[in-house]
């Protein structure tokens, strides 16, 4: 889940190990997600303070060696012409070409050109870095 108090986003999992594979993600109840306010224009449920959230996700880590979190913070947002907030793995489109995100760095966006193959399947067909104007006008697929 995301969660931002305004001043930062944070992408946080919580995720217990059992039967040799982590059980799937309950942050979004961890942290009551449905009575959080969430801002749709970043597509993170608004929080006082990440840090605390931090915080008390590692005192449930702590409770457990089964327990396990995983955040990291999203440092580079671009907005989309769309509205959508692009994230490393989003397939955007600017009606020539089709590119997954890769990797959002401070100046540029690392992205995986991709096309349809005979099968009707995708195969990468290039890989380089779009500058963030560049970005900006490709819509979310």
């Amino acid at each position: 889940m995301y969660l931002t108090d305004r001043t930062r986003i944070i992408k946080i999992e919580m995720r217990v190990w059992k039967d040799g594979g982590y059980m799937p993600d309950w942050s979004n109840d961890f942290f009551e997600s449905g009575c959080l306010p969430y801002d749709e224009d970043i597509d993170a449920s608004v929080v006082d303070d990440v840090d605390y959230c931090i915080e008390q996700a590692q005192e449930w880590e702590d409770e457990s060696d089964d327990n396990f979190v995983f955040w990291e913070e999203i440092v580079c947002q671009i907005k989309l012409k769309d509205g959508h907030i692009l994230r490393e793995g989003d397939w955007v489109s600017d009606g020539n070409r089709t590119v997954e995100i890769k990797r959002i760095l401070d100046d540029s966006v690392q992205v995986s050109e991709v096309e349809l193959d005979d099968n009707g399947g995708w195969t990468y067909v290039d890989k380089y870095y779009l500058t963030k104007n560049e970005i900006k006008n490709f819509m979310y697929e």
